[in-house]
């Protein structure tokens, strides 16, 4: 047996706080053009009044004919009006407010059936203007004549009954503003999701539900929505173009950098077509399709890239994508390029990229706008097989907690523990899983995979711990990674100068995980709220609410089982499953690993 021993370096990590991201889904909402809609209710926080406001969204329109109302909250379709309006106009985009006394119209830009666009419209009151944006840019302002605006229907997304004016195609990231964006602001915001907690933000719908008929507002009110003449069937992958960091320029863009935190970063450079501005995004998950193009092997599970290009006259650039940082690179000779038009196709392609190794880089001209993620053929690992290793002190337990950015191969795990950092070599350790058996790896997946064991060994207060990690494949080979080290705290009655330890705040790894049938889910909050706890597929779907509606005290651990059935109480298959704890504070994921 071969034995490879990997210092990670690791320490130990008494508060455990660490986030997984839910698979970048990124769902949105399919509208038939037949009275499908979204009723938001009336808050007062949906009203203008007399105040600045910004309407913005996402919408990919399936035919341009007539008037098509996406955004609807007026008394009705000819001035003056009460209220306010955003919809498209033939191929033009065109919004209103009005106090039912007097209305202000604007229209202009451009839009394509079958397309992705960003649109917004401010309402300016400092200025008295308002302003139309399409793709973040200004494309019709007029001087705003209104005064109160006020009108008490029900916000709606989609069109409105009554009215025969309805959006046909989708919509995705609905934000409503108490304030008067700035051209900046919206640029700057227009391809990454927003935190919900953002100053001036009253509403915001991420679409991310997935499954049922409520809409979730993801800002910090309460403007929960209803889908009506809608099934789980309207609920599909979106294709705008939104990640979690952007950068732009609408400057005559000629080169854009973004970069990921391990240092990668693409550039876009060589315009041609003058087009109005380049927005750059990156999304920091594995992406909803993980399946790589014929002839390639692996994708990066840890992030990718996207271009989203604003006006001009068949407008091309040139791609860059430096490789250097992204973990993982055992070759790379082997790293290629795979790309696809946005994140609601099916399968990515070969880009075909030039390969630089002496500059670290794959670069791809004649683009046009697409998504982009690091590739590799056969002896790549994209990213590291193992990328945490921790330990942790909970409720007198140790608990050991791993996470697998991918696996090839991997039968399971052993875990060690010694009293010195050379037990291991000098065979003074035991083997904590003994009688267990084998802890199940996920055998080959390109997935990121989270691990926990609870230490039920005996242990001494004040003794310092060391762990070892063992991987075994299926032909026996295995490799060490470790140590890591924990130091059991003194109670206090005994030590007085004893350290607080702190408590391990959010949305904990299940245990035990994998599992089979059932696996415990705890979280503890810092501050008291209420939320709802959910189980989703890899597709985004959800399979079981556990709770919904729930006052969570703080400072108190909450432990929840899964039994491993969807909400009919039929068994689900095996396969990886995520977990969301959503609250009026923050939202926590996590993965876990159902093996039957």
């Amino acid at each position: 047996m071969k034995k490879t021993n990997l210092v990670l370096g690791f320490m130990l990590i008494m508060l455990f706080a660490m986030g997984m991201s839910l698979m970048a889904q990124n769902n949105c909402l399919d509208f038939d053009g037949t009275e499908d809609y979204v009723n938001c209710g009336n808050s007062a926080s949906l009203n203008p009044g007399i105040g600045s406001f910004t309407i913005e969204s996402w919408i990919k329109p399936d035919e341009l004919s007539g008037t098509k109302r996406f955004i609807w909250k007026n008394d009705g379709t000819t001035p003056p009006f009460d209220g306010y309006y955003f919809m498209t106009n033939g191929s033009t985009s065109m919004a209103g407010f009005g106090d039912d006394l007097e209305s202000i119209q604007v229209s202009g830009g451009t839009l394509s059936a079958g397309s992705w666009h960003h649109v917004a419209v401010v309402r300016d009151v400092s200025a008295d203007k308002v302003i139309l944006y399409l793709n973040g840019v200004l494309v019709d302002e007029a001087t705003d004549n209104t005064d109160n605006i006020n009108y008490s229907g029900n916000f709606a997304i989609g069109g409105r009954p009554g009215e025969p004016e309805w959006f046909d195609g989708l919509i995705d990231e609905v934000r409503i503003w108490n304030d008067a964006r700035t051209e900046a602001e919206i640029r700057a915001n227009m391809c990454k999701e927003l935190a919900g907690n953002e100053s001036g933000l009253v509403a915001y719908y991420k679409m991310s539900d997935g499954s049922g008929t409520s809409l979730t507002d993801n800002s910090t009110n309460s403007n929960t929505g209803t889908l009506t003449n809608m099934d789980n069937s309207d609920w599909v992958t979106s294709g705008a173009a939104i990640g979690d960091a952007s950068t732009y320029d609408y400057s005559s863009p000629t080169s854009i950098n973004l970069a990921s935190d391990d240092g990668d970063d693409i550039i876009v450079d060589t315009i041609t077509g003058s087009p109005s501005g380049v927005q750059v995004y990156r999304v920091d998950s594995a992406p909803n399709v993980t399946t790589p193009p014929a002839g390639l092997d692996q994708l990066s599970q840890s992030h990718y890239f996207g271009v989203f290009i604003a006006g001009g006259s068949s407008p091309t650039y040139t791609l860059t994508y430096n490789y250097d940082g992204h973990p993982g690179i055992s070759n790379e000779n082997n790293l290629e390029l795979a790309s696809r038009s946005n994140n609601a196709a099916t399968s990515w392609t070969d880009l075909n990229a030039i390969l630089n190794t002496t500059n670290n880089t794959l670069i791809k001209a004649g683009q046009t706008g697409t998504e982009y993620i690091l590739a590799s053929i056969s002896d790549n690992s994209l990213p590291v097989v193992l990328s945490s290793f921790t330990a942790q002190y909970i409720d007198n337990t140790p608990t050991l907690c791993w996470i697998t950015q991918s696996e090839t191969g991997n039968a399971g795990w052993n875990i060690f523990r010694g009293e010195t950092n050379e037990a291991l070599s000098n065979e003074e350790t035991y083997q904590l899983n003994l009688s267990l058996g084998l802890i199940p790896g996920a055998g080959t997946t390109s997935e990121p995979t989270d691990y926990s064991f609870e230490d039920v060994f005996p242990i001494i207060e004040g003794t310092t711990y060391f762990y070892w990690l063992e991987s075994v494949d299926y032909s026996g080979e295995s490799e060490i990674y470790g140590p890591i080290s924990l130091t059991i705290p003194e109670n206090e009655w005994q030590n007085p100068n004893s350290p607080v330890i702190p408590k391990p705040y959010g949305l904990h790894q299940n245990y035990p995980n994998p599992f089979n049938p059932n696996t415990e889910i705890s979280f503890i909050m810092k501050e008291s709220c209420i939320g709802e706890l959910n189980i989703y597929n890899v597709k985004g779907q959800k399979v079981r609410i556990l709770f919904k509606d729930k006052s969570i005290p703080k400072d108190e651990l909450i432990i929840n089982i899964w039994n491993g059935k969807d909400e009919s109480g039929k068994e689900v298959s095996t396969g990886v499953y995520y977990y969301k704890l959503r609250t009026d504070k923050k939202d926590f994921i996590r993965k876990m690993i159902l093996i039957k």
